[in-house]
Order: C-alpha cells, then structure tokens, then sequence
C-alpha cells in the first residue's frame, strides 16, 4: 500500500485532513469505525481486525452502492406517483358513480311508483261485484303498503348511498396524503443521494454509512397500495329489477296479472313475489 497520495488527492485533502496526533496525512478509511487513518493510527491494537481502505477505494464502494441505492428509490418514487395519479383518478370516479347509482335509484322508484299507480288504477276500473270488490281494494290496500315500503327502502338506499359515498372519498383522500408524504420522502433523500454522489472523496465518506443506512430504511422497504374502498352496488334495494320486470308484463288476454309482494320481518331479506291470475 503506497503511504504517498496522488497529486490528485493532495489537491482534495483539507488542512483538517492531516491526523492531530501523529502530524501526518490521513489516506487510509477505518470502515467499522467510520474514520480516516494514518498510517501510524492502522497499525494501532485499536483498529486491529478492522476492515481498512484507501480513502479513494473506499469513497468509490460507496459512491457505488448509493447509485445502487438511488435506483431502488427512483423506481419507488415512480411507483409511488403513478399510484397517487390512480387514486386521484378514483376520487372522480367514485363521485361520478356515486351520482350515475343516485340517479339509477332514483329512476328506479319512480318507475316503481308509476307502474303500480296503474296497477291501482286498473283494480278500481275492474270493480264487478261485492266479492270482487273486496278482492280488488284488497289489492289496492296492499300496492299502497308496498308503494310506502318501497319509498322508505329508497329512502334508506340513497342514505346508504350518501354514507358509502363519503366513505369512499375518506379513504382516498386519506390515501392521497399518505403517499403525497411518502413521495416528499423519496423525492428529499433521493436529493441527498445524488448530492452525496457528486461530492469529492473526502467529503463523500462523511457519514456514508449512516446516509446508506438512512436511505435504507422504512422508505425503501413500506409496501404501497391502493385504498379499499365499497362496491356502491350494495346499495341497490334486493328485488327491485325483479319487480320492475313483473310489472310491466302485460297480463294475458282475458286474465288480470295480480302482484303481491312480501318483505320480510326486518325488510332486508330479498322481496319474494308470487303472481295469480283470475279471470
């Protein structure tokens, strides 16, 4: 190992550079300890064992592994932006989907409401007699009990709606602020890697391992994804398509379709139906 350092090094070499004890150029790296050595100082019991370099040697293993090092980030720093542009992109979605599922239940009852207007309306019109009568104001009794029923399950659906909605929106915002912190992170020790990469070799071994070290941590290792949010759709009332599509099939000819519909105690099992005809 030559004691005597390149004129290139003799240029780099600060004042600070020359060991206090020993009056004498500092050109060995003590990587245990952190240290630059003279030569007098390696010999020493105190840095027996230890792994020992040449300054330019030893700046250049690091500046190797912080490259190493600054390629891992970046690649992070990338996945971690695109998944914050996805889930700014799910934020307009869900507010969109949540309007199109308002709108759809929306629509939905008023149909509801309207068919069984008429359905109303055709059992009056067939009044023939007592017992048909009864049959029919039964009927009618019954439609205005569903229709009230069906207006409160829509009620409750946009509320459940409303409520799924905001929650979704809460996890994504939540999402957006974590990894927004996550990339101010990278971007901020990705900065000090490449900043460490271009500085001369004494400057560079100053702290390299605990800048490696830092580098290394939480950041590098914490897994990212994507907020997970509620499908909307469970906020559609059980039955209603069904219902819908019973209402408006014609009835056969000289046969009235009559619909009952049942709910169950606590109304939120699936509407069951059953359709009779009578002459």
């Amino acid at each position: 190992m030559s004691k005597r350092p390149s004129p290139q090094l003799q240029q780099q070499i600060p004042e600070d550079a020359y060991c206090e004890k020993h009056l004498e150029m500092q050109l060995l790296f003590c990587d245990d300890d952190q240290i630059r050595l003279c030569t007098q100082c390696f010999q020493s019991q105190e840095h027996e064992n230890h792994s020992v370099y040449g300054v330019q040697e030893a700046a250049e293993n690091y500046r190797k592994l912080f490259q190493e090092r600054l390629i891992t980030l970046m690649e992070k720093l990338e996945i971690a932006k695109s998944l914050l542009a996805d889930e700014q992109d799910r934020m307009v979605m869900v507010q969109e989907e949540e309007q199109n599922f308002k709108e759809m239940l929306e629509s939905e009852y008023k149909m509801l409401f309207r068919l069984m207007t008429e359905e109303n309306e055709m059992n009056f019109k067939s009044l023939q007699g007592g017992c048909i009568f009864n049959q029919n104001l039964r009927e009618a009794h019954l439609s205005q009990m569903v229709g009230l029923e069906i207006e409160k399950k829509s009620q409750e659906a946009l509320q459940k709606l409303n409520n799924l909605g905001r929650e979704n929106m809460n996890k994504l915002k939540e999402s957006e602020v974590r990894l927004s912190e996550h990339i101010c992170s990278l971007e901020k020790i990705t900065a000090e890697l490449e900043k460490k990469c271009g500085e001369s070799t004494l400057a560079l071994l100053q702290d390299a391992r605990y800048c490696l070290e830092r580098s290394g941590g939480s950041l590098l290792f914490e897994c990212l994804e994507p907020a997970q949010i509620t499908d909307l759709s469970l906020c559609q009332i059980p039955g209603m398509n069904k219902m819908l599509k019973v209402l408006q099939t014609p009835p056969k000819a000289e046969k009235k379709l009559t619909v009952s519909v049942y709910f169950s105690q606590d109304f939120t099992s699936e509407i069951m139906w059953y359709s009779s005809f009578s002459v």
